[in-house]
């Protein structure tokens, strides 16, 4: 099975070393070129250090999910719940910051 993952931190540097051990094709992708020191001297496999997602076609993959979920709720509903949704997470993360915990 060829196997590719996202992210050499804990979980996907032990995923990778144990896939490669069950003798899996393993790549593995992260922004930081340093991160791939936790894979290991004996790891065969493929890194890749870059971006593993095209942000553009990953959020309207996302708001396309989200919308299929809510329009059984009507138009209306998922309009108003796609909009104060991110609206209230913004502000939030607005108010974090201005008050010193972001």
């Amino acid at each position: 099975m060829h196997v590719v993952i996202m992210g050499c931190g804990r979980v996907g540097s032990s995923l990778a070393s144990e896939l490669e051990a069950a003798g899996h094709s393993v790549a593995i992708i992260d922004l930081s070129r340093e991160a791939f020191r936790r894979l290991g001297a004996d790891f065969k496999g493929k890194t890749i250090t870059g971006v593993g997602f095209d942000r553009c076609t990953d959020f309207a993959i996302a708001v396309g999910l989200v919308l299929l979920t809510l329009l059984p709720l009507g138009l209306r509903a998922a309009g108003v719940v796609m909009i104060s949704v991110p609206l209230s997470l913004a502000i939030g993360l607005a108010l974090l910051y201005l008050t010193g915990f972001g």
